[in-house]
């Protein structure tokens, strides 16, 4: 399976790039949340979850589509590049006004209100970058990603580090994701000349019958931003600020973890969109996929709730101590999330994306009728478990249509190795618990030895993922 190997050497480089920039992630976040404390840290990422639903209504499902198009066999991909990036464009531009318009709307504090509007130009770069991402991943060259997105964390802790020293208000640190999300987009920019050089079209025809695809992807991204980010913007008009900043140190540690599925799910996406007429080839793949994502997802959701305490000790200190209940719960979520992104991303390959248009507004509705019930309730735990519900029903509803439409056998088996593995890494770990990160964290790794014991996988396959000879 060579398709394995390319993915596991670009899944390789992702990883240990998001290594660095998971490290420089935590030095912001905790320079944030202790420069800030909940209430600051809250309206922070009151402002960013805004912005982020409305990046989703400016995608229009243009990146899922985009990506697709593009890996199917002959696609003139300049035209597609070029006509896409012109939609995108526009859509950036509009949905930034929008998204200022309806926030006079909403009863934020003034401070809130202005971080949105200044906020609006990181909604813009952050969809133009979103975008070029895509270039990439059909590419399998995904490591320019990477490069770029260290470098502009690099930037954002540069500029943090300067705000703090001055004593900056909470306009001058959005300005600097700003700025971070603007320098992303840049590098991307220049690299992307190297694999494909775009020149905006205005090929109305071809608008219309990529809107036409893509409006069904549209609305399964702004339902799934829905109900994974109004969460944060529904605390932010229901409770103080102090309860979003619980909430949102430990879900920026959910929106970390989650990393690896949406990378690997991004390399395989092509892959898929180009074998979804041959179905013994999607299956293999579907199958490869499947127990890659059930294997790392159990021992993140062990990591995570293990070791809960040490985590926001490290990124929040002590006034964040009740994040540690929620992440705890959010922990969860994580592991159903891993296979959540193969079904959405195996929906759309196999030109499904209306089907799952109505899964993932199902799980909206739920999700935001939940919340209104529980928030007021519960505040940031009853959010918690609203999310673990929501995405575990469309989890399983998105299987049920895959499996209707394409007999895939998946050999389950897979998790009871998974979960035996998971069961000896907890007892492994749990003497040591309550240690340093430094000292614990390692012990982790215990679960691939007892999962290569318990024939989870073996050594020809290992050295298969790697392109080697056993």
């Amino acid at each position: 399976m060579k398709w394995l190997a390319k993915v596991t050497y670009n899944m390789g480089a992702a990883v240990s790039a998001r290594f660095l920039v998971g490290i420089i992630g935590v030095v912001v976040l905790g320079l944030l949340t202790r420069y800030f404390g909940p209430e600051g840290f809250g309206n922070y990422d009151a402002i960013l979850a805004y912005v982020f639903i409305f990046i989703a209504f400016a995608d229009l499902g243009l990146y899922t589509i985009f990506v697709r198009e593009i890996s199917r066999p002959g696609a003139d991909e300049k035209q597609i590049a070029g006509n896409i990036l012109s939609l995108r464009i526009i859509t950036s531009i509009v949905f930034a006004g929008v998204a200022i318009v309806v926030s006079f709307l909403l009863p934020y504090q003034d401070v809130v209100r202005k971080g949105i509007i200044i906020a609006s130009g990181f909604l813009v770069f952050s969809s133009l970058t979103q975008f070029f991402i895509g270039i990439f991943q059909k590419n399998l060259k995904i490591y320019y990603v990477s490069f770029s997105e260290i470098f502009a964390k690099l930037t954002q802790l540069g500029l943090v580090l300067v705000l703090i020293r001055y004593q900056m208000t909470l306009l001058g640190f959005i300005i600097a994701a700003v700025v971070s999300q603007t320098v992303y987009f840049f590098i991307l920019f220049g690299f992307s000349r190297k694999l494909l050089k775009i020149s905006v079209k205005f090929d109305f025809e071809y608008w219309k019958k990529v809107l036409n695809m893509s409006l069904p992807v549209a609305a399964s991204v702004v339902f799934t931003l829905i109900y994974f980010k109004m969460d944060t913007v529904l605390l932010s008009l229901m409770k103080p600020a102090a309860h979003v900043g619980i909430y949102s140190a430990a879900y920026r540690v959910l929106e970390q973890a989650i990393f690896f599925p949406a990378m690997y799910m991004g390399l395989i996406m092509p892959m898929l969109s180009r074998n979804f007429s041959n179905g013994e080839k999607f299956s293999e793949i579907f199958n490869e996929s499947f127990r890659h994502l059930v294997t790392f997802a159990v021992p993140s959701v062990i990591v995570l709730f293990m070791l809960s305490p040490q985590i926001i000790g490290l990124i929040g200190g002590s006034s964040f101590v009740d994040s540690i209940g929620v992440l705890k719960i959010l922990s969860f979520a994580i592991g159903i999330i891993f296979l959540g992104s193969l079904g959405g991303n195996s929906l759309v390959a196999l030109n499904l994306q209306k089907k799952g248009m109505w899964i993932y507004f199902s799980g909206a509705l739920i999700n935001l009728g939940t919340n209104f019930i529980v928030i007021p309730r519960y505040s940031y735990y009853g959010a918690a478990w609203t999310t673990i519900m929501t995405e575990l029903l469309v989890t399983i509803l998105m299987f049920i249509v895959i499996f209707r439409h394409m007999p895939i056998k998946i050999n389950f088996s897979i998790i009871k190795k998974a979960l035996l593995a998971g069961l000896l890494m907890i007892l492994t770990m749990y003497p040591f618990r309550n240690m340093n990160l430094l000292i614990v964290l390692p012990l982790a790794l215990s679960y691939g030895v007892y999962l290569y014991l318990l024939k989870g996988f073996t050594k020809e396959e290992f050295y298969q993922v790697l392109g080697k000879k056993s």
